[in-house]
């Protein structure tokens, strides 16, 4: 009697591809993939996919929105406590962290570029990189960015630095000095024969009217106040400064502000608040920052000048830190609250802020000493070849 054989069918169920994932929420994946909109008819379900476009959601230990020398060092700050944990970091600039001071010093001086690069990849952080981050909600931990992508945190640090301030002309040609993309675009500028002026008289403005005149270049600045540095350095020294930099070449007009700015061709015609008109080539602002507390302010957390944080870095969300530029923090040291511009303050802090978020929730002395330059007596510059000590800083109690 023969047997016939049976052949078993090999079925293999493939999932659909737009069914919508079901995600746990103790997914050890970083990153999972969503759909923005589901369809719940199989008529255009095809046509709609197609129409349809991804976004992702990443799932991180740690989420630092920001790429600047507060990020890098909060980056370093994490990994000296927690060497596995899972680190994205979100930056509107297209390039990793940097160090911002060479831009207006020592790249100008023959430093090569590549000397700025913080390697901040190269300690396991993802960098998101030409994406800013325009949503935060602290009650289901999670970060929006302008791509439409989510990034859930545990901790979260908000490096947010600030944006340049800008005069009140809509469309001006000005570079408003502060990124390694405006250094680029200003040095491209300087190897041509062409004349600038320079708006504001505090250290970028000061900064960068030396850079320009080291590079050979006619330069003017337009200082509203009586003096370069008015608002730090004492009136004496202030007006030292102007008539050094005027020894320099570099032409100063203190007390004249800008008052209309109009493009005229490959020109560009200044009237002053004194009346004078000026016409130049290149127009660049050193303004100062505001600091940038958008993502704070939509969820409420405390904002004066700056983020305000507690002696740990915590924002009044005890899961979201901010250092920087951007942190209002009590000085033990002056006995008051401040928020201080300034790299060392960028990179102390941000250390501090790193640790924070990855170790034990105690003090860390190092915020208590991040801003120390500020209780100093003397205030160090390197605008020309080499250090100079300028002055006394007043700001600094006795």
């Amino acid at each position: 009697m023969s047997r016939k054989r049976e052949k078993k069918k090999l079925v293999v169920r493939v999932p659909n591809p737009r069914a919508p994932v079901k995600e746990r929420l103790d997914t050890p994946s970083h990153k999972v993939h969503r759909s923005k909109k589901q369809y719940s008819s199989s008529r255009n379900r095809h046509a709609a996919s197609r129409r349809s476009c991804d976004v992702t959601l990443y799932r991180y230990d740690y989420v630092i929105v920001g790429g600047g020398m507060t990020a890098a060092a909060a980056v370093q700050g994490i990994r000296e406590v927690d060497a596995s944990g899972s680190i994205g970091l979100i930056s509107a600039e297209p390039h990793p962290p940097y160090n911002r001071p060479p831009l207006s010093k020592a790249l100008w001086k023959g430093e090569p570029e590549s000397s700025i690069w913080r390697g901040t990849e190269a300690a396991g952080a993802k960098l998101h990189l030409d994406r800013r981050a325009n949503g935060l909600d602290v009650a289901t931990r999670q970060v929006k960015d302008d791509r439409g992508d989510t990034y859930a945190y545990r901790q979260l640090l908000l490096a947010t630095g600030g944006a340049p301030r800008r005069l009140s002309f809509a469309d001006d040609p000005i570079i408003y000095y502060r990124t390694y993309e405006d250094y680029r675009r200003l040095r491209a500028l300087a190897a041509k024969p062409l004349r600038f002026v320079v708006v504001g008289g505090g250290f970028i403005g000061s900064e960068i009217a030396a850079a320009l005149r080291m590079a050979g270049r006619d330069v003017e600045m337009l200082v509203p106040e009586a003096g370069l540095a008015a608002r730090v350095f004492p009136a004496e020294l202030s007006r030292h400064l102007v008539d050094f930099y005027g020894s320099k070449g570099v032409t100063v007009r203190t007390g004249e502000g800008v008052t209309t700015l109009v493009q005229r061709g490959a020109k560009v015609a200044i009237t002053t608040s004194t009346g004078r008109e000026v016409t130049t080539d290149v127009v660049v602002a050193g303004l100062g920052i505001l600091p940038g507390v958008d993502l704070a302010q939509q969820n409420g957390l405390r904002v004066e000048n700056g983020i305000v944080v507690d002696q740990m870095l915590r924002t009044s969300d005890a899961n979201v830190f901010a250092a920087g530029d951007v942190a209002n923090f009590p000085n033990a040291a002056l006995g008051v609250r401040t928020r201080v511009e300034h790299e060392d303050a960028a990179n102390t802090m941000g250390a501090a802020a790193g640790r924070a978020m990855a170790g034990p929730r105690t003090c860390h002395s190092s915020i208590r000493t991040c801003s120390s330059w500020a209780t100093r007596p003397w205030v160090i510059s390197t605008r020309g070849t080499r250090p100079w000590w300028i002055g006394r800083n007043r700001s600094a109690r006795a």
